[in-house]
């Protein structure tokens, strides 16, 4: 089982290590698979969206993440905990 998250001194370093004047703007949409009409795939890709929905197996995942999502999990991942989020291993029904 993967860990997904950070310890209580963790957390509070991140947050002190912040800088105040980095802000970014992103989106995170999760597909409704039974919706009658979608988003197309083409919106919300820039460089803080993510995207979650249904893949071709039938399982609950991320299908897209922009460039500085995946740069800030790098950092997160440094120590060597996997904190990604990319498969849910949840089957369709």
């Amino acid at each position: 089982m993967k860990r997904l998250g950070l310890t209580i001194v963790q957390a509070i370093d991140a947050i002190q290590n912040l800088e105040s004047e980095e802000q970014h703007l992103g989106v995170i949409v999760w597909e409704n698979e039974r919706a009658s009409v979608r988003l197309p795939r083409h919106l919300f890709t820039g460089l803080h969206d993510e995207r979650y929905g249904v893949d071709d197996r039938g399982v609950l995942r991320r299908l897209y993440a922009g460039s500085g999502v995946l740069e800030y999990e790098a950092l997160m991942n440094e120590d060597g905990i996997d904190r990604s989020f990319d498969s849910f291993s949840l089957r369709k029904i």
